[in-house]
């Protein structure tokens, strides 16, 4: 099926010499000079991945149809694993994980096959970086599900053919999703040998899946992701909007669900501002339609334009390579929050510029703790400012007398009669009173 080339290759300084590998083993041999293949085959089992372990064992050629493995073979065998996870082998890693599900030679793929893969893919991924999902939350497994269908969907409309032969399947996910698998080979990276790695946690199924399937790797270096911004919780406005997302120093995940239940995300890699001068961006940013099937923008360079004040020009926030002209953009979402346009279609020619109503958005931190306190720190900063400006002391009676405003408006002749007025009170109060009558 797929080309394994790469696979013959060890890690640089990998395995072979890895501290960690002689620990694993004997804790797994448990006293004896050998594993048994039985014993591999259950630590590579995961919960809700069916028989996958026993048949990922039988994958490699150092554990085929071998009873045991000492400990030469185990450090060739992690050496192995460790290329796959590590080295550009996207193919070799979609052509093992469905033989794992049992798709090898002339078995095709279908719609059904590839929902399978891909939540295979996602469970492993969530196990490596700790994400536990309450299998009676089904609005977290719905997000999950409805963009694992998505992709599956990606690929048979992207093949055009119902049923895909594996090396087909492997060809065209290797392509256009050539990251997918790592968290699944993460997770089996892990098993093997605990030490050598580290993968963050993921607080939110949502974004975790939005992220997990692309792995774009400043969005995933973080220890925690952090909800900002929430139509439905904080307030869809602008205002609100800029209250919770703006001053967070970091990168960040902008999700749209719209009204006809189409999800648009936008990966972001500064920090959110009102730039009327031009649009802004680093070489991280994305622009993803996750549902109804998934589609990243074309845009080489995506950038991102946000005005909401400046006259004479578009209000509202564009997104793609000339975001700043609206008429350009690859997404529009206008100021008010409510609605917008794509040109990112799932039944339409890209380019057709296609009008949505917005049901919610979420904006997620990335950013990690650092980014969340130094957000908090500017906005503590910001509400002092304000306090300050209010207690501001306005000048009172007693300093009218000799305050700049009298002196001007004396100067001006406004004041001429409130002068004499004054003058005529201090005259009858310094005068001489005569005496009552007795």
């Amino acid at each position: 099926m797929g080309n394994s080339s790469s696979a013959a290759h060890p890690v640089a300084g990998g395995a072979l010499s890895h501290p960690g590998i002689e620990a694993r083993f004997n804790d797994l041999a448990e006293g004896e000079s050998n594993v048994p293949i039985n014993t591999i085959a259950k630590v590579l089992s995961a919960p809700r991945c069916g028989d996958f372990g026993k048949m990922l064992v039988n994958v490699f050629p150092l554990t085929h149809d071998e009873p045991v493995v000492d400990l030469i073979k185990y450090r060739q065998l992690v050496n192995h694993v460790l290329v796959l996870a590590h080295e550009n082998a996207a193919v070799r890693r979609c052509e093992i994980m469905l033989t794992c599900l049992g798709f090898t030679g002339d078995k095709t793929v279908d719609h059904e096959g590839l929902v399978k893969l891909f939540t295979v893919a996602l469970y492993l991924a969530m196990a490596a970086n700790d994400v536990t999902v309450d299998e009676s939350d089904d609005s977290a497994l719905e997000v999950a599900s409805r963009v694992i269908k998505g992709m599956a969907l990606t690929v048979i409309e992207g093949t055009k053919t119902d049923n895909l032969t594996p090396a087909e399947a492997e060809s065209f996910i290797a392509h256009h999703f050539p990251r997918c698998f790592n968290g699944a080979f993460k997770w089996i990276e892990l098993q093997y040998v605990p030490a050598t790695a580290h993968a963050p946690e993921q607080q939110n199924l949502y974004a975790f899946t939005t992220v997990g399937a692309f792995c774009l790797d400043m969005y995933l270096q973080s220890a925690s992701w952090r909800l900002l911004y929430c139509s439905s919780h904080h307030g869809q406005s602008v205002n609100r909007f800029q209250h919770h997302a703006y001053q967070y120093r970091g990168p960040s995940l902008l999700l749209i669900l719209t009204k006809d239940e189409h999800l648009y995300t936008v990966a972001v890699d500064q920090e959110w501002r009102d730039d009327r001068s031009a649009a802004w961006g680093g070489p991280a940013c994305r622009i993803i339609r996750l549902e109804p099937s998934v589609h990243i923008s074309r845009d080489h360079a995506v950038k991102v334009y946000s005005n909401t004040k400046t006259r004479g020009q578009a209000h509202g926030f564009g997104f793609g390579a000339r975001p700043d002209e609206e008429e350009e953009a690859t997404l529009w979402l206008n100021a008010d929050l409510s609605s917008g346009f794509t040109k990112l279609h799932h039944d339409q020619p890209i380019g057709l510029r296609s009008s949505f109503e917005v049901a919610k958005i979420e904006v997620w931190g990335c950013g990690g703790d650092m980014a969340l306190s130094a957000q908090d720190r500017e906005r503590a900063r910001d509400e002092l400012v304000a306090a300050h400006r209010r207690k501001a002391q306005r000048p009172q009676a007693a300093d009218w007398h000799d305050g700049v405003d009298r002196t001007i408006l004396h100067m001006g002749g406004a004041l001429k009669l409130d002068d004499q007025v004054t003058i005529d009170l201090k005259t009858a109060r310094d005068a001489p009173h005569d005496p009552a009558p007795q």
